[in-house]
């Protein structure tokens, strides 16, 4: 003779569903924080590589520093508005 079909109890599926979106909000969690990572570790990588190009800029070339923002800001010589 056939066995009769076992029902899965509602509440069973109510712990699935929870489960899976736990499961969900773990995963977008992990993935959020990864490439929040690897944004921050790129940012560190360009900061380092212009402190670098910065510091190795001799120090007369009008570019950096003091003398260089001094010269490229214009101001008027009547100073009449």
């Amino acid at each position: 003779m056939n066995a009769p079909k076992k029902k899965i109890d509602p509440v069973t599926w109510i712990g699935i569903f929870v489960f899976a979106v736990v499961a969900i909000m773990i995963a977008m969690l992990l993935y959020e924080a990864i490439s929040g990572r690897d944004e921050y570790e790129a940012e560190q990588r360009a900061d380092a590589a212009s402190a670098v190009t910065a510091a190795s800029a001799p120090a007369g070339s009008g570019t950096t520093g003091a003398a260089g923002t001094a010269a490229s800001v214009a101001v008027p010589a009547s100073g009449g508005q």
